[in-house]
């Protein structure tokens, strides 16, 4: 698989909790997808922060707050039971078996009109538009 399109669309940040310490952690996030709850999804800290970075800007990384999280609205890749990873080595996505009944995030941005755009480790662009 080349390309990873996003399964859910306009979903809605209802909660978010931070478990861990400042250098190594996760954070457990509450969706809402068409007025229905979303089972919690844990994300590795350094991935959610890179996502709002990426929104965020440098410029404004500083000075949004917890009120702008929740009025933004996010696409992801949710898969049960398996996350899927991008494997440098093949140039495609790879699938790897997680926890049976547990919400895996394989791919998470802000909605937009840039959420199209993914990067891999050597900072290439990606375009995974697919129509």
């Amino acid at each position: 698989m080349k390309t990873l399109d996003y399964n859910f669309r306009m979903l809605q940040l209802r909660d978010l909790r931070y478990r861990g310490n400042d250098d190594k952690g996760y954070y457990i996030l509450s969706f809402a997808h068409k007025g229905q709850s979303v089972s919690p999804i844990n994300i590795n800290k350094s991935i959610f922060e890179t996502v709002l970075y990426k929104y965020f800007t440098p410029l404004f990384n500083k000075t949004f707050t917890r009120k702008d999280l929740f009025e933004l609205k996010f696409c992801a890749h949710l898969t049960e039971g398996y996350y899927l990873q991008w494997n440098a080595d093949v140039q495609e996505y790879i699938k790897v078996d997680g926890i049976k009944g547990r919400i895996y995030v394989s791919r998470l941005d802000v909605e937009g009109d840039l959420d199209e755009l993914t990067y891999n480790e050597k900072n290439e662009v990606h375009n995974l538009y697919t129509n």
